[in-house]
């Protein structure tokens, strides 16, 4: 398999930035893709006019789903699209895109700010700095000066000497271009902020507007005072507050009722099969003794001797009677030890549905 590529990419060196670069090649490299990507918008403007419903299909299958500037109706002259497309609002492109579009559209537009803010620094200082290493330096001191030997790195810092008295042009450019960026990041974090707010309030979850707290003092271990309490501290914003509670005994309650339940079944299917036992085919009645066997070893009433069916399934609908009288003993215990949803004092108001900005308060590690 090996013997199928090139001698060259064994080569490591062949990976490796070539010595002589110069702008010759950078200008080589940014013609090249300048022409490719003439010819792309060329031959996107040329279809987009000769098959519109293929650039536009969302606008087909949900009318008004698309800003109007990419359907317009009208072809316009090449590249009329584009400056509309750049003044569309984030809240046109939010209504069309989603919040995913949006997103991504602030980011391209963070980095161009960013470049934008910093590149007269860099054209109108540090590449003048950059340059007067070689070019601004008399001929016989020109000669002697360990510069590159290409364009391209001669306007670079790597032209720099160690300790030259000029670096302080890119000490001032690296504080400026961080503080750029520090206060940029800034401003999208807050934007970011009120976006994400927005989503969360929109979808209407009461999961998105909870919050956890932990380790509780004992005289806020209810979910009427929990509630109270923190109406207090946010007048109006809180919705109700729900503690969560330590309910082992319920649970084993409802396990052993289902326990009971699913043997009553048994039982009953039993009684059944034993009354059509004359319809079973011969291989099925010679496997009944044995599969009743096995339900018998997971009946606890047929370890106490009860051997009749009936007696069995009386004892079992009483057992099941009985678990479902302690459970409701068990909840209605529970409910008057504490409310399950505690409201404010203002409940009406906070529970209104038009409030969207609310927060429900869930508690943990209470013990009830």
């Amino acid at each position: 398999m090996m013997d199928l590529l090139p001698g060259w990419l064994e080569d490591p060196s062949a990976y490796a930035q070539p010595a002589n670069l110069d702008m010759s090649t950078v200008l080589l490299v940014a013609g090249a893709n300048l022409v490719v990507g003439v010819a792309c918008v060329t031959c996107f403007e040329v279809c987009r006019r000769r098959w519109p419903a293929m650039y536009s299909p969302k606008e087909r299958l949900i009318p008004g789903s698309t800003p109007c500037v990419m359907h317009s109706g009208k072809a316009g002259a090449p590249l009329s699209w584009v400056r509309p497309l750049l003044a569309l609002s984030d809240e046109e492109v939010l209504r069309c895109g989603g919040y995913d579009v949006l997103v991504y559209l602030r980011f391209i537009k963070l980095a161009i700010r960013i470049f934008g803010s910093f590149a007269p620094y860099a054209f109108i200082v540090l590449l003048p700095v950059n340059a007067s290493v070689f070019y601004f330096v008399p001929a016989e001191e020109r000669s002697a000066a360990a510069v590159p030997s290409n364009t391209f790195n001669r306007l670079s810092l790597s032209s720099m000497p160690v300790k030259d008295s000029r670096m302080w042009a890119h000490c001032l450019g690296v504080y400026l271009l961080t503080g750029i960026t520090m206060h940029l990041l800034a401003r999208e974090c807050r934007w970011y902020m009120r976006l994400r707010h927005r989503f969360l309030t929109e979808r209407g979850d009461a999961r998105q507007r909870t919050v956890l707290v932990k380790r509780l003092p004992v005289e806020l271990r209810g979910a009427a005072k929990l509630a109270e309490y923190f109406g207090r501290l946010y007048p109006g914003k809180v919705v109700g507050a729900v503690v969560c509670r330590r309910v082992d005994r319920l649970d084993a309650l409802v396990a052993a009722r289902d326990a009971s339940r699913a043997r009553l079944d048994r039982v009953a299917e039993r009684r059944t099969r034993r009354k059509l036992a004359a319809a079973l085919a011969p291989e099925a009645r010679c496997l009944e003794p044995y599969s009743s066997a096995l339900e018998d070893l997971y009946d606890p009433y047929w370890w106490r001797c009860e051997a009749g069916l009936a007696r069995r399934e009386l004892a079992h609908q009483t057992d099941l009677a009985r678990l479902e009288d302690r459970i409701a003993a068990e909840r209605r215990r529970q409910a008057a030890v504490d409310a399950l949803v505690g409201r404010p004092a203002s409940a009406a108001e906070a529970a209104s549905p038009t409030k969207v900005a609310r927060a429900t308060v869930l508690v943990d590690d209470v013990v009830v």
